[in-house]
């Protein structure tokens, strides 16, 4: 936790955003880990071929959501680097906006 929290800071001091406290530091910290968490599906789903996009459906109501994309994302050839690559474009563009 104490790892998480030091993360968090570092995002917000490199925003311009460190001085935010409370409720309003939460938002923001919500709505950059939504924003991520949208960039990190988008690039699931725009990388997934047509059989694993209907596996994808079906596993949106699955009672293990997570696992059966766990598994579908698995099968999917270095999409962790390319996650990781969207994830950075996305950072930077923060930080220009910021800037």
């Amino acid at each position: 936790m104490v790892e998480l929290q030091s993360t968090a800071d570092a995002l917000l001091h490199e925003l311009k955003l460190g001085h935010l406290q409370g409720k309003k530091r939460k938002a923001i910290l919500d709505s950059i880990v939504d924003h991520f968490n949208k960039v990190i599906i988008v690039t699931l789903l725009s990388a997934l071929s047509e059989e694993k996009f209907e596996r994808f459906q079906k596993a949106l109501k699955s009672t293990d959501f997570e696992g059966e994309i766990e598994k579908i994302s698995a099968e999917v050839p270095g999409i962790g680097s390319i996650v990781e690559s969207r994830i950075e474009q996305e950072y930077k563009l923060m930080k220009a906006f910021v800037n």
